[in-house]
């Protein structure tokens, strides 16, 4: 599947996320309505509960009914709308969130069944329904917070749609399931979460996923499964860099924020060897995006003209995770050795377009000198991070067709 499906794709998962919010009946007996006057409610009745089982029933079957996607967006708004209490009463909460996220899970593998059967249509409006569909139950799934719904969220998270693993993954992340999964009483739990992420990392994830298996691990910091999570995310997103594949670079941020927090944990003696191993995976993924910018801003061909080959949006994500990375990098070492202040030099290099001061800036963090890399102990002496392959021929032909077009549009004018 091409990389632009994907990125469309993933842009529905968050437009799936910022549906409309006007109440509307589903087919069930019970309304939007009547749902908000329950929420608030500490004690419900056996009628009350009903209502609750009554409109999830009917907003999934709307949503499966549905014969295009204002109608799914609808259907899946009123539901993430509804899907806590409001109640004052922690035990009133509790209540209507278990008999809500029990209703859901009775109902939302329709929704996923009927998606999966629209995308196998010839018809590329019921393909993209059927995209939607899946999405939109993934959402509802993950917005109830709820650990009773722990083991749907790991199929979910091994779907091979990567909008689906998404929403999948998220929903490990939220509140009450983090904090289900965090105690000690729950390791079997946790292990077996960890197990699905590891398995999720080891795929060609768009960057937005990998961010959020990144985040989802970091939440176990001192677990040694979580470890290899993240580092098996930096890997996979280091090959993209090297051969100029890579977009979204946005997303790394996160990723590099994720290994970084764990990194800057309090850790027991003697797992400083896993300690400098994420930091390691934190700094080969600085080291690739640093190279990236650096070789990407100032490309200088044959004819010696000078060349951009990063898209705007490229160069956006890679300058913000440069600029933040660093303070990033900063904190960890602050953490290390309290006291110390490591100075910013990343905004203001790239402020001024100076990629030699780029690059000055990138050796005095990870270079063979460089502040990381001693605290660390990252590379060999003599040795840096490692760097991105040479530009290849189709990206400065793109590049040298868009300056074309820039100078054509400036004559024009």
């Amino acid at each position: 599947m091409g990389k632009q499906v994907v990125r469309r794709r993933m842009g529905l998962c968050v437009a799936a996320a910022v549906v409309l919010t006007a109440g509307t009946a589903g087919r069930g007996a019970a309304t939007k309505a009547d749902i908000e006057k329950i929420r608030p409610l500490s004690v419900l009745t056996d009628e009350q509960l009903k209502q609750i089982d009554d409109f999830v029933a009917g907003q999934f079957n709307q949503m499966r009914g549905a014969r295009e996607a204002p109608a799914v967006s609808q259907a899946a708004g009123d539901l993430t709308d509804t899907s806590q209490s409001r109640a004052a009463v922690a035990e009133g909460r509790l209540a209507y969130s278990d008999r809500y996220s029990a209703a859901v899970k009775q109902a939302y593998a329709g929704a996923l069944a009927r998606g999966a059967e629209l995308k196998k249509d010839a018809a590329t409006d019921k393909q993209l329904l059927g995209e939607q569909m899946q999405i939109a139950a993934a959402l509802v799934v993950a917005s109830c917070d709820n650990p009773l719904l722990r083991e749907d969220l790991l199929k979910l998270a091994a779907e091979n749609d990567a909008a689906v693993r998404y929403w999948g993954v998220r929903g490990l992340t939220t509140e009450n399931v983090r904090k289900y999964l965090q105690a000690d009483a729950n390791q079997d739990p946790r292990q077996q979460v960890l197990q699905a992420l590891n398995a999720g990392a080891g795929l060609d994830n768009p960057a937005i996923v990998a961010e959020q298996i990144a985040v989802a691990a970091a939440q176990f910091p001192g677990d040694e499964a979580a470890d290899k999570v993240l580092q098996q995310c930096v890997a996979k997103r280091l090959e993209p860099y090297r051969t100029w594949e890579v977009r979204q670079e946005i997303s790394d941020l996160g990723v590099l924020r994720a290994i970084l927090s764990v990194a800057g944990q309090p850790w027991t003696p003697g797992n400083e060897g896993r300690r400098a191993a994420l930091v390691r995976a934190a700094a080969d993924l600085f080291s690739v995006a640093a190279s990236r910018y650096i070789k990407g801003m100032q490309y200088v061909g044959p004819d010696n003209v000078r060349l951009v080959l990063l898209t705007d949006e490229d160069q956006t994500g890679l300058e913000t995770l440069l600029i933040e990375g660093e303070r990033l990098w900063a904190d960890v070492m602050a953490r290390r050795q309290p006291g110390e202040l490591y100075p910013a030099r990343f905004r203001e290099a790239i402020t001024q377009r100076n990629m030699n001061r780029v690059e000055s800036a990138y050796l005095a963090l990870l270079g063979p000198d460089g502040a990381a890399n001693r605290m660390f102990r990252l590379y060999p002496a003599g040795e840096a991070g490692p760097a991105v392959l040479d530009a290849p021929a189709d990206a400065i032909e793109r590049a040298r067709n868009m300056a074309s077009r820039r100078d054509k549009l400036l004559k024009t004018d």
